[in-house]
């Protein structure tokens, strides 16, 4: 059964997929309302105008962290590393160390919600995978620098979820519908150029959604997704979320 959002049908696990994405980003930002975004949370059109929603059962969604090779690069929040450290005096709100189990209770955040807002009706059963994920590339070459340019986002889909297959050979990816990347970092989503009249750090990745219609703009029609499972399962679609939204700058007079 699909579901009609503005003209277009979409499944129904997708649509749940793009909700879950939203509160996600949302129930672990705390992004003033004043704050344009810089980048939209969707890569497809009228992803979030729903005439009438019917939600499957029990959404299974797997996640995983994923870090960058170590930089000093100053165009990126951070050096590519999730903060493991504990006992930063300057963080308040989403404070390391974001470990398993920082991620862990965000998830359990999200099924929470989704029990209580739907009485019931909409189950997600999340886990995520122990070990961190650590790419052979550093931050920037996966932060988008055109808006229309879509490749160095889903080369950080293919190569995070490769990468699980490989360190996680017995996993049955068959079995869940959604996907996160929780990446180390602070996200590209605040607009910046607005508050200072400059992006200080433009090589942050932005928070989006890529379901299997974005990725087809980048590897083609026949695109199928990530492989996984020795090519009995494919992985279409990820949430790209930060650790965290909170970062330090410098005032600017």
């Amino acid at each position: 059964m699909g579901i009609r959002v503005r003209g277009h049908v979409r499944r129904k696990g997708e649509v749940l997929t793009i909700l879950i994405a939203i509160s996600l980003l949302w129930g672990s930002s705390r992004i003033a309302s004043a704050q344009a975004l810089s980048h939209p949370l969707s890569l497809g059109r009228g992803d979030f105008f729903f005439e009438r929603v019917v939600f499957p059962d029990t959404v299974r969604l797997l996640a995983v962290m994923v870090q960058f090779q170590t930089d000093t690069d100053p165009r990126t929040t951070g050096n590519g590393q999730f903060e493991l450290f504990v006992g930063r005096p300057d963080s308040v709100i989403d404070a390391p160390p974001h470990d398993h189990a920082y991620f862990r209770n965000h998830l359990k955040f999200l099924e929470n919600y989704y029990a209580r807002v739907s009485h019931g009706e909409v189950i997600i059963e999340s886990d995520i995978l122990e070990p961190i994920i650590t790419l052979s590339k550093g931050m920037q070459s996966y932060s988008p620098q055109n808006a229309t340019d879509y490749r160095p986002l889903a080369s950080l889909f293919e190569d995070s979820w490769r990468k699980a297959d490989s360190l996680a050979p017995s996993l049955d990816f068959s079995r869940y519908q959604s996907f996160v990347i929780f990446h180390a970092g602070v996200g590209r989503d605040v607009n910046l150029q607005e508050l200072f009249g400059f992006d200080p750090t433009p090589f942050d990745i932005p928070s989006v959604y890529l379901g299997l219609s974005a990725l087809r703009r980048v590897f083609g029609n026949t695109y199928k997704g990530v492989a996984v499972n020795g090519g009995r399962a494919f992985i279409t679609n990820s949430m790209i979320i930060p650790e965290t939204e909170n970062r330090l700058l410098a005032s600017v007079s």
